[in-house]
């Protein structure tokens, strides 16, 4: 099992890795570029998937779009409260994308 990642703690992550946070599992499935078959590309964009298990009755996927401009958090309830999932920067400015992310409470 792995260890604990702690909340608020800037962490790298791998394609398929399972990162265990206290009140549930988080994994990067995959980046997508969803114009990588057109021929008309109207801007740089990526899609990040990750896969959250809240418990054992609850999943869901998340999907993070960069482009043009920097994603927004996201927001997401498991039964432990509501969560922020940052990919971008930290809530200090450190730069995260595009290999970590930080999970917070939100208060």
């Amino acid at each position: 099992m792995s260890p604990l990642i702690k909340y608020d703690e800037a962490v790298s992550f791998t394609a398929g890795q399972e990162l265990q946070f206290k009140d549930f599992k988080l994994t990067f499935l995959e980046e997508v570029d969803p114009e990588a078959n057109s021929t008309v590309k109207s801007s740089a964009s990526i899609r990040h998937h990750y896969y959250l298990v809240k418990d054992s009755r609850g999943e869901q996927k998340i999907s993070v779009t960069s482009g043009q401009l920097p994603p927004p958090n996201k927001e997401f309830t498991v039964s432990a409260g509501t969560f922020l999932l940052h990919t971008w920067q930290t809530p200090s400015g450190q730069r995260l994308f595009p290999s970590k992310l930080l999970v917070s409470k939100k208060q």
